[in-house]
Order: structure tokens, then sequence, then C-alpha cells
């Protein structure tokens, strides 16, 4: 590697001479370079020229007129992702991920690339794909190109477009184009070309998108591009893909074959200054009109609940809900680093939210500690069936590897597994044979939803000596530890470790409210996949530690197992 990274300087001289050093950006292109990639500026410049040359506009004030690329979308996505090449002479990229903001021309851009890929780039028989999470989203960009190929005297000329089956094909290549959603009943044994996929932030699960990646095995230089807007679920493979853009971009990740680009507001940014939105949104001032724009902004921030929507669709901020309660950036500043053995023997308090039948279930335990500030632990259960189920959207069996969520066997929670673990198991003559958490810890009490917890909490007093405190998920009972959770939070002194199953439920949180300003959390609905049972324990686990260890059960209202008022799906 030593000798090779010299011979950087004089590559970078060879660039210089032959004209494309300025396309060398990123520790990415230098080490492509050192692979023996090269730039191609009269392939980029092909790709560029065939936009204003055969695609003409179909709507708005530019219909009818040739699409000219923007600078943006000329000088930092089609010049580099088709001009740089392997030593091979084939495209280095195959893969692009292109992050902004809603209305910066997403869906013509994308249509614009369809198309090329289909009749510009060469490919006989071509198989050249606008895809979707439904029919309806695949079609939004699909019905672009085909309204596209329309406006176009040269490209209606050329190909031709099937009116029953929507898809464009081009008889000289023998290759088409068509749009392919998610919900088609198989999209397997597909060869691709070329993919443009849209708003994959939406998609549910990753099995539509594996099938899609591993389509492209069998050709030469594929490219799925996927264009995109911020998403709101952690735990998809949109985010997985923009962490991977973002450490890309960064040079924490080299991956020569990945091209990424991501326009976005800093969370910390002000969502009302014009400089924010200039940063976010490239066509600001182009396709966006700034006094419209300004006008949304001022509306969202008078309405708070609007201000997340505004955040993530305008300025390209991810979240993880419409309205998410909690600020995952302050989470995230209360981490540190420690283990459960440096807790051994420390007084807490715990909440326990259990799990109705087949979803989890999460003991929170609350250490006060001397300087004021609070530790907590994290534990979680899960049937094994169900994590199966759900692995697709949720990393429980990774988590369950790493030790961070227990699972039980069958299908229903195992509440005489977790009884154990917390009190630990003992032989017929009353022997302890596995330390549980009691013997650990000072537990001096267990906050529990009666809900369906009777039991198991009584039998968790008897055997492991731990008072246990009904805790009714009633407002009155829930306002004053949800309040203190939050002013913990911005203050800076609760503190967790990182436990991952725990970060993905806290961004998951949402808040009811009354009219008197009083908040709790909201569960979601029971079929949905996000789960909130560990942050919810722990606003319980708080409740009973401020209450100095004694709970009165405040029912002013009935209890309501189940009650997802406010939760947006």
């Amino acid at each position: 590697m030593t000798v090779q990274v010299a011979r950087l300087p004089a590559l970078l001289r060879k660039a210089q001479r032959q004209g494309w050093k300025k396309w060398i950006r990123s520790e990415a292109d230098e080490q492509a370079v050192l692979n023996g990639c090269y730039f191609d500026t009269e392939a980029a410049e092909h790709v560029v020229e065939f936009f204003p040359r055969f695609l003409r506009h179909s709507k708005g004030q530019w219909a009818g007129q040739p699409f000219e690329l923007l600078d943006w979308q000329r000088d930092d996505i089609v010049m580099p992702l088709f001009g740089w090449k392997k030593e091979d002479g084939w495209r280095r990229f195959n893969f692009a991920w292109i992050e902004i903001p809603k209305k910066n021309g997403k869906s013509t851009f994308g249509a614009g690339l369809g198309l090329y890929l289909l009749s510009g780039d060469g490919e006989h028989g071509a198989e050249v794909y606008s895809v979707a999470n439904d029919r309806k989203q695949a079609g939004i960009v699909h019905e672009e190109a085909i309204r596209m190929v329309k406006a176009s005297r040269e490209l209606s000329q050329d190909l031709k477009i099937h009116g029953t089956t929507f898809t464009i094909t081009c008889p000289e290549l023998n290759s088409y184009y068509r749009a392919l959603s998610g919900d088609a009943d198989s999209n397997e044994g597909l060869n691709i070309h070329g993919c443009i996929a849209d708003e994959i932030h939406s998609w549910h699960g990753r099995k539509f998108y594996d099938a899609l990646r591993y389509g492209m095995s069998s050709r030469m230089q594929p490219l799925f591009a996927i264009i995109t807007t911020a998403g709101s679920n952690p735990q998809s493979v949109a985010k997985e893909l923009h962490d991977y853009a973002a450490g890309v971009l960064a040079g924490t990740q080299i991956d020569q074959r990945f091209f990424a680009y991501i326009r976005a507001a800093d969370p910390k940014d002000d969502p009302l200054d014009e400089q924010t939105w200039r940063k976010a949104n490239p066509s600001f001032g182009l396709t966006i009109n700034p006094e419209i724009f300004a006008a949304d902004a001022q509306e969202a921030a008078a309405r708070p609940t609007s201000l997340a929507a505004f955040k993530r669709y305008r300025l390209n901020i991810w979240n993880t809900g419409e309205s998410p309660a909690v600020d995952i950036e302050k989470w995230n500043e209360n981490r540190r680093d420690y283990t459960a053995g440096d807790l051994r023997e420390q007084s807490c308090f715990g909440g326990l939210d259990l799990a109705k039948v087949s979803d989890t279930t999460s003991l929170q335990l609350l250490f006060p500690q001397d300087d004021g500030t609070f530790k907590t632990l994290s534990f979680f259960w899960l049937p094994e069936s169900r994590a199966r189920e759900q692995n697709d959207l949720v990393s429980w069996l990774a988590w369950e590897e790493r030790g961070f969520v227990f699972l039980t066997p069958g299908d229903v929670c195992d509440y005489g597994f977790i009884r154990k673990f917390i009190c630990g198991l003992y032989d017929a003559a009353g022997n302890l044979l596995e330390e549980g958490l009691v013997h650990q810890f000072d537990i001096r009490g267990i906050a529990y939803d009666p809900y369906n917890a009777e039991q198991l909490t009584q039998q968790i007093e008897e055997e492991g000596g731990v008072p246990r405190h009904l805790f009714p998920q009633t407002m009155k009972q829930f306002a004053e530890p949800t309040g203190e959770f939050e002013r913990l939070l911005i203050a800076g002194q609760l503190h967790h470790n990182g436990h991952p199953a725990m970060n993905w439920q806290v961004g998951n949180m949402q808040f009811k409210h009354d009219a008197s300003g009083n908040k709790r959390p909201v569960k979601p609905e029971p079929k949905d996949f996000r789960k909130i049972d560990g942050p919810v324990a722990l606003i319980m686990a708080i409740g009973l530690h401020n209450s100095g260890g004694y709970l009165e059960s405040a029912y002013d209202e009935p209890v309501e197992p189940g009650d997802t008022a406010g939760w947006l799906i």
C-alpha cells in the first residue's frame, strides 16, 4: 500500500495534464485513481448533451423547452457519475445515492436518467425500471418519462409507448423501460441495466431492495440510482444507505463503486434562516420559489406539529416521526460509556412495561448518582418467532447476537423467563443457580402497568423481595415524570450507554397532550412494528424515584390498554 500511495502524486500530475484532475474530489476518488480509474470527459459530456438534445420538459413554466441540466445536476451528479471509468473502460459507479429535499426536480431528473439508460447508453437488451414501494409512486417518475417521450420529436420517432402496459421500448436496442413496484407478485429473475428508485425511505423492509440490488449482477455497467428525500425510520434500508453514503462523503467509508450526493441542513441549523434553505435545496431560486418557501417556513414555525415535517421534506433532516417527541440529537448527547458491572450493588428504581402477548417487554433501571445525574440500564425481551418475523424491519436478531435483546422461545412472551432473569434461578432445595438482577443491584421497587402484569410482578415481589408499585397508564400519572424525563434530557442529566434498541424506541416516541399542557407517551397501533416500551418503562421508573419509592396511583381516567390516540402511522 505504501508503494501504491507513493504513486499518487505522479498519477495526479497525469490527470492534470489530461485535464480531469478537478474531478478528483475525495479520498475515494484518489483511491480509485490508484486502482486504475480515470475520468472520461467525453463520456460524461455525452450524457449532459443528451438531456437538452432529446428531452423536453412536459409541464409547468418550462413545458416544451429543452431539458438543460441545472449546474448542480450537471457538475455534481451527471458528470462524475458517468465520467468516471474503471481501468477496463466500464463505468466506475454502479450505485448512486442522491438525497435532496422535495421540489428540487427529483422526478424529472430521474425520468431523464431512465431514458438515457434506455436509449442513450448503447446497452442492447437493456431492462430499465422506475421503481417505488407501490404502483402509484412508481408511476410518478415513469409517467414523467412517457410525457418526455411524447414531447420530444426525436424520441417519439425512435421509442415506442405501449399504452396497455405503459412500457417504453427502444426497438433499435431491443430494450425496454417500465415501472415496477414492491407490491408486485414477483420481482425475481430481473436482469437490470438501469434502476431509478424513488423515495426509498417509504419502502417496507428490504426484500424488494435486495431483489433489485442483486438483479444487476450479469450486466457490465449497470446503474442503481436512488433519488430520495430523508425519511423517518432509523431501522430501514434507507437509513442504512443514508449512513453509508454519509460515510463515503466523509471519507470514513471507502467504496469506489458507490456515488453519494446529499443536500441537507444540519439539525442544529436555524430552520427559518434563508441560508439554511439554500444549504439544503440546490434548486432554491430556480425550481423553488423563495417567497413560497418562506411562507411555508413561517407556517411551520407557527405550528410546532408541522415543524418536523417541514424539516424532513424541505430541509432533508432525518427524524423518526412526523412529530417526534424527543430530540434524538439531545438523547445522543446524554450517552456515556459504562456497563452494568460499573453499577453493581448501586441503588436503583425500575419500570416494567410488559408485553400483552407477543410484543416486546422492557425493564428500565434508573440509578441516581451523587452528582445529581442518573444512569440507566435497559433490558428487552421478545418472542423468538416475532423477532424473526420482524427482522426485515428491525434488527432484533443482530441485537440478540450482541447481547442487547433476550429472545424467549415460542410465539408468546415467556413471563417465566423474565421472572427468573430478574429474581434469579433456584433449584428445588432453594440454592441459587444463576444470579438475577435483584442480586446484582439494590432495586428499591418496580413500577408496573396493571394491565396483564399483576401475576408476574407479584412473583417478583415474593421471590426477589422487590416492592411493586401500580402505575396506571393515565395522563395524570404520566404528566409529572414525563416532564421530568424531558427536563433531565435537556439538562444532560439522564445518561444512557447507547443501547441500540432503546435508541430506536426513543426515536419512535410521540406524546399525547391535554388542555392543561400535560403530556404522556402514546403507544403505536398493536400491528405497528415501531415500539416505545423502553422509554415508557423509563418514565415509569422516573415517576417511582420522584415519589420517594412509593406511588399513590392516580386514576383520573380509565386505563387505556393499547391507546393509540395521536399516533401517526
